[in-house]
C-alpha cells in the first residue's frame, strides 16, 4: 500500500504537537489554559498579524522571562518514546521553543479548546507550532 507523500510529515507534525502539549500517550486529556497566566499575552496582542510579526522578528523582546516557560521544562534530550514511535529531542529544538514562547507571553503551550479555532490564543499556538516545527 502506497502512503500519501505527506504521511511522514503529517506524523512528524502530530508528534511535535504532542511534545508541545506534553502528551506522551493517546489517553492524555488536555487541561484548559490558565487564563490568569495569559494576561501579558492578551495585553500585548490584538491581531494575528501582531503575533506573526513578533514570532518573525529575531529581535523581539521577551514579554515574560524564559525561565517562566513551563512547556518542555522537563524535556529529556535524546531519543524518547512518544505514542507508538520514537522522537529525537535535540537541545536546539527545546531552546528554540523555550525562547519563542516568551516573546508571545505564553508560559505553557495550550490552545483553548473551548474557544473558536481562530481565537487569538489559538492562533498564537498555531503560529508558534508551525514556526517551531
Amino acid at each position: 500500500m502506497n502512503q500519501h507523500p505527506t504521511y511522514h510529515t503529517t506524523n512528524a507534525f502530530y508528534a511535535h504537537i504532542r511534545l508541545l502539549w506534553n502528551f506522551p500517550e493517546d489517553d492524555c486529556v488536555p487541561a484548559p489554559p490558565d487564563h490568569s497566566r495569559l494576561q501579558v499575552f492578551y495585553q500585548h496582542f490584538a491581531s494575528t498579524e501582531e503575533i506573526q510579526a513578533v514570532v518573525d522578528s529575531p529581535i523581539a523582546a521577551y514579554l515574560i522571562p524564559p525561565k517562566d516557560v513551563i512547556t518542555l521544562q522537563e524535556a529529556r534530550l535524546g531519543r524518547q518514546k512518544l505514542r507508538h514511535g520514537i522522537v529525537n529531542i535535540k537541545e536546539s529544538f527545546v531552546y528554540f521553543i523555550r525562547t519563542t514562547l516568551p516573546k508571545l507571553g505564553i508560559a505553557r503551550w495550550c490552545p483553548d479548546l473551548n474557544e473558536a479555532p481562530d481565537s487569538l490564543l489559538n492562533e498564537a499556538c498555531r503560529i508558534s507550532a508551525i514556526i517551531t516545527f
